[in-house]
C-alpha cells in the first residue's frame, strides 16, 4: 500500500526561523482542525494557460541560489513540456523533424524545442493568427528574469528549503510520480530551490529546484511494508532533471529509521505526521463497514450462524481497534518528538542569533579597524608621494647641478685652450719680434759697413 499524502489542506511544520507558524500548526495537530496556512493568499489562481494558473505563493527574503542562463533555460524547457497547451506544438515539432537522426531525437527535442516554439509563435504573430494569444507568446519569449526564495507555499502546505543540515528535527521533503519510458516511479528528495519565473507579460512560474534520492526499485534501495515506506538516502538519482512544479509536488516528512540504520529514513505524509486531518482514510472506512456488515449478516442468521463467525469479527474489531489506539500513540509520540525537536532548534535559533549578533558586532569592529587602516593607508599614500616629488624635485636639482658642473668643466676646459692658444700666440710673436730684432741689427750693420766704404771713397778722392 502507498502511504497517504495531503497536498491542499493543512500546513507542516516550517524551520525555526518561524516559531509562531510552526505553533499554529501544532496546535491545529491536536485539535484535529483543517485550516489554511494563515498570512498565505487563498484567493484562486487567475485563469490562463495551466502552467500560470498555479496556487503557489512563494515567500521570504533571503534568496537561496541565482540560477545561471543554462539553468534557466533548462527550467524553462521543463515547464514547456509541462504546458498541456504547448503539447500540439511538440507533436508538430517531432513531425518535422527529419528521419534518419537515430538517437540524436530526443537530445535534439530538448535542445532545440524552446527556440522552435519560439520561432513559430512569432511567426503565427507576425501572421495575425488568433492561435498565437498573448499568453502563449509571452510563454515562448522564455523567462525575462528569476527570483530565488527559501519557502513557498502550495494550496496551503509551506514547502523549506532544508539549509542547515544540523538540524534534528524531521527533514521536510517532497514526493513526486515521474514517468521514466513505459513505467512511472517514485521519487523522494528535499527542496533545493524555490525559483519563480517571471515572463514577458507579468505572468510567474514557480519550480522546486530538488535533490532526488536513488530509490531504484532494481537496486532495493526502497522498502515498502503495510502502509510504511523507508528510503535509503546515501545516494542521489537524476542530479541532471532536478526541476519539478511546485503544484506537482506533495509534501513528505523524513524521520530516523526504525531499524535504526543510519542511511535509511521512514517516509511519513503531511497527514501521517501533523494529524492534520483526523478523518479516517477510505481503507479504515471500507474496513469498518466490512465489519460492521459481517457483524449485521451475522445477528440475522441462524444461531450456528452467529456463534461461528463472532471470534473472526471480534478479531477483526479488535485488531482494528489496537492498529487505531497504536496508530494513536505513535502520533502522539510523533507529536511531542517535533514539540521537543522545535523546542531545541528554537534554542538553536536563539543561541545562532545570538552568535550572529555577536559576529554583526565584531563585524562592525573590523569593519572600523579596516577604515582606520585605509585612513592610515591613505594618509601613507599621501605622504609616501609628498616625498616621491621631493625625491624627485631633488633628483631634478642634482641633474641641474650636474649639468651646470659640466658646462663650467667645458667653458674651463676652453679657456684652457685658449690660454694655449694664446701661448702659442704669444711665442709666435716672440719669434717674430726676435726675427725682426735680427733683421734689425743685419739692416744697422749693413748701413754701418755703408758708412765705412763711403768714408774709404771720401777719404780715396780726397
Amino acid at each position: 500500500m502507498s502511504i497517504s499524502f495531503v497536498g491542499t489542506k493543512g500546513a507542516p511544520i516550517g524551520p525555526p526561523k518561524t516559531p509562531a507558524l510552526s505553533n499554529n500548526k501544532l496546535n491545529e495537530a491536536r485539535s484535529g482542525m483543517e485550516t489554511p496556512t494563515k498570512g498565505v493568499n487563498s484567493a484562486q489562481p487567475e485563469r490562463g494557460l495551466s502552467v500560470f494558473t498555479q496556487n503557489a505563493r512563494p515567500t521570504g527574503r533571503d534568496p537561496v541560489k541565482m540560477l545561471i542562463k543554462e539553468e534557466i533555460d533548462k527550467a524553462h524547457s521543463y515547464v514547456l513540456s509541462k504546458c498541456v497547451e504547448a503539447r500540439p506544438y511538440f507533436v508538430k515539432y517531432e513531425e518535422e523533424l527529419h528521419v534518419g537522426i537515430g538517437d540524436n531525437v530526443s537530445r535534439r527535442k530538448q535542445q532545440n524545442f524552446a527556440q522552435w516554439f519560439k520561432q513559430h509563435i512569432v511567426a503565427l504573430r507576425f501572421q495575425d493568427s488568433e492561435e498565437a494569444t498573448n499568453e502563449l507568446s509571452s510563454l515562448a519569449c522564455g523567462p525575462q528574469s528569476m527570483k530565488s526564495y527559501p519557502c513557498c507555499v502550495v494550496d496551503g502546505v509551506c514547502f523549506w528549503v532544508r539549509r542547515d543540515k544540523r538540524l534534528t528535527a524531521p527533514n521536510p521533503g517532497l514526493h513526486i510520480l515521474k514517468k521514466n519510458e513505459d513505467k512511472v516511479i517514485e521519487l523522494f528528495g528535499l527542496v533545493t530551490n524555490v525559483i519563480e519565473l517571471v515572463y514577458k507579460l507579468g505572468q510567474r512560474v514557480v519550480l522546486f529546484s530538488c535533490e532526488w534520492f536513488n530509490t531504484n526499485p532494481d537496486e532495493n534501495l526502497i522498502e515498502k511494508e503495510d502502509n510504511l515506506v523507508n528510503i535509503c538516502v546515501s545516494s542521489k538519482w537524476y542530479s541532471d532533471d532536478p526541476f519539478v512544479l511546485a503544484n506537482e509536488a506533495k509534501q513528505v516528512f523524513y524521520v530516523d529509521d526504525q531499524k535504526r540504520r543510519p542511511s535509511w529514513r521512514l517516509v511519513q505524509g503531511v497527514r501521517d505526521t501533523l494529524l492534520l486531518n483526523c478523518k479516517p482514510t477510505n481503507d479504515s472506512k471500507n474496513e469498518s463497514n466490512k465489519n460492521s456488515a459481517a457483524l449485521a449478516q451475522s445477528t440475522g442468521n441462524g444461531e450456528h450462524e452467529r456463534l461461528s463467525p463472532a471470534p473472526q469479527h471480534s478479531a477483526s474489531i479488535s485488531c482494528t481497534t489496537s492498529q487505531r489506539d497504536t496508530r494513536k500513540e505513535q502520533q502522539n509520540e510523533l507529536v511531542e518528538t517535533l514539540e521537543t525537536q522545535l523546542e531545541k532548534e528554537r534554542a538553536l535559533a536563539s543561541s545562532q542569533k545570538a552568535e550572529l549578533e555577536s559576529r554583526r558586532a565584531l563585524a562592525q569592529v573590523q569593519k572600523a579597524e579596516l577604515e582606520s587602516q585605509r585612513e592610515l593607508t591613505l594618509r601613507q599614500k599621501v605622504e609616501l608621494e609628498s616625498q616621491r616629488a621631493l625625491t624627485f624635485s631633488q633628483k631634478a636639482e642634482l641633474e641641474n647641478q650636474r649639468a651646470s658642473s659640466q658646462s663650467q668643466q667645458r667653458e674651463l676646459e676652453s679657456q684652457r685652450l685658449l690660454t694655449k692658444c694664446q701661448q702659442a700666440e704669444l711665442e709666435s710673436t716672440r719669434r717674430v719680434v726676435q726675427g725682426q730684432n735680427q733683421l734689425y741689427q743685419g739692416q744697422k750693420q749693413l748701413l754701418k759697413d755703408q758708412r765705412e766704404r763711403l768714408k774709404y771713397l771720401e777719404d780715396f778722392l780726397t
